[in-house]
């Protein structure tokens, strides 16, 4: 039996490189949740009671856009710093989310917990195997 007849034989071909032109659905849907959370937050801050403090949280919050627009370009740009930093700050997550679930509710503070939610949930997507492929190193190629 040759060869050729053998079913069995792998074949000697080299197999295609598959070259994607970005990252997997899943970190383009945790980028798009990422974003989301900071939005649900802005919101909060922009419908909260306007007083003394109102400018200075517009500052942090820009501060903390810039910073959200960083952490993702990183995600979209394989650094893994930015998912172990996602990790970190979904622990301050739950904190957050403990602190809201108390007796008294207003509607924005449901906007808060909605938003804690989808973080912690962004994490969860970050650590599933298709994202890891994503993230995990290469090796460099030999021409």
């Amino acid at each position: 039996m040759t060869s050729d007849d053998n079913p069995y034989q792998a074949s000697d071909s080299a197999l295609p490189v598959a070259a994607r032109e970005g990252p997997p659905l899943i970190v383009k849907l945790a980028i798009a949740g990422y974003l989301l959370v900071y939005a649900m937050q802005v919101s909060v801050v922009l419908y909260s009671d306007p007083g003394e403090m109102r400018n200075p949280m517009l500052g942090a919050m820009v501060a903390k856009g810039l910073f959200v627009a960083m952490i993702a370009t990183a995600l979209w740009w394989r650094q893994q710093w930015a998912r172990v930093w996602i990790a970190f700050a979904t622990i301050l997550a739950v904190f957050g989310l403990v602190k809201l679930l108390g007796p008294s509710r207003h509607v924005l503070e449901e906007v808060g917990i909605a938003s804690h939610v989808l973080r912690i949930a962004v994490a969860c997507l970050l650590f599933l195997p298709s994202v890891r492929c994503w993230f995990a190193r290469r090796a460099p190629s030999v021409a």
